[in-house]
């Protein structure tokens, strides 16, 4: 018994087989109206990357497929077994599903882990030709808007994390504090510079206007240690992590993990 979920045969469009109860063909929760199902249908797979490299998509929030399910965005390293060292890259890339997988770097990073990648999207509406993507330049974070189809590149002196629907707008976090205080949110790759501060004012949720570069706090670390506090949050230091928007972007969510980690028993 369970739910089965698919991709039709352009990988694009998901199509949803329902529940099955092999025992009674009826809903597995009472009062919820569903249906039933005696098989599945499952779509073709294929692999589309071949080695000695390791390849992976980043996290699973975002699409890696252009809007014509031709283009997939891709990273790619030497290794896989290992976390990455400060300084070492992964690369960048896009596979042209219509010439069998060939993947075509674009660009190097050092501002990447396994869970996160390095945050490579496609930015706007149309999802073709324009994507962004985290890097270090200079001891510093940055993102990268990288015009494929032109080739050209503008920088802009943060990173980012979830994008509105339009492209125009992006929020982001102390990267390099999610990667000291939770490794898999963030990157090591540069220090916190907000390391001696449990909750600094300066640090939290950050909105970046993808067009001029300019970024606002939305919400500080500070601030959150005074919303609801919990006594397991007294001498914690904080962090915030996975900023998302909503589909009309008019408002957004994260997560908080601002307390030291104690025995349930303890509550």
């Amino acid at each position: 018994m369970g739910w089965a979920s698919g991709l039709s045969p352009d990988l694009r469009s998901p199509r949803l087989c329902g529940y099955a109860n092999p025992a009674t063909a009826t809903p597995p929760w009472p009062g919820r109206e569903g249906f039933a199902v005696t098989s599945f249908i499952s779509p073709p797979v294929t692999a589309v990357t071949q080695g000695p490299a390791h390849h992976w998509a980043g996290y699973y929030d975002l699409c890696p497929w252009d809007a014509t399910g031709r283009y997939l965005l891709v990273a790619e390293a030497d290794f896989q077994d290992r976390e990455p060292a400060p300084g070492e890259c992964c690369r960048l890339g896009v596979i042209d599903c219509r010439r069998k997988g060939a993947f075509e770097a674009f660009a190097e990073t050092t501002a990447w882990n396994w869970p996160l990648g390095a945050r490579l999207q496609w930015r706007g509406p149309r999802c073709q030709d324009e994507v962004v993507y985290n890097t270090c330049e200079a001891g510093r974070f940055i993102s990268v808007l990288h015009d494929l189809k032109r080739g050209t590149r503008r920088s802009l002196p943060s990173p980012v994390y979830s994008l509105t629907p339009d492209g125009q707008t992006a929020l982001t976090m102390n990267v390099a504090r999610g990667a000291a205080c939770r490794p898999g949110t963030g990157y090591h790759a540069l220090p916190d510079p907000y390391a001696a501060e449990l909750a600094p004012e300066a640090d939290g949720i950050i909105r970046v206007d993808l067009e001029t570069g300019a970024t606002t706090l939305l919400v500080s670390l500070a601030d959150l240690t005074e919303h609801e506090p919990h006594r397991t949050m007294a001498g914690a230091r904080h962090w915030v992590s996975h900023p998302r928007f909503c589909p009309d972007a008019s408002r957004f969510a994260f997560l908080h993990p601002g307390s030291i980690q104690i025995h349930p028993a303890q509550l």
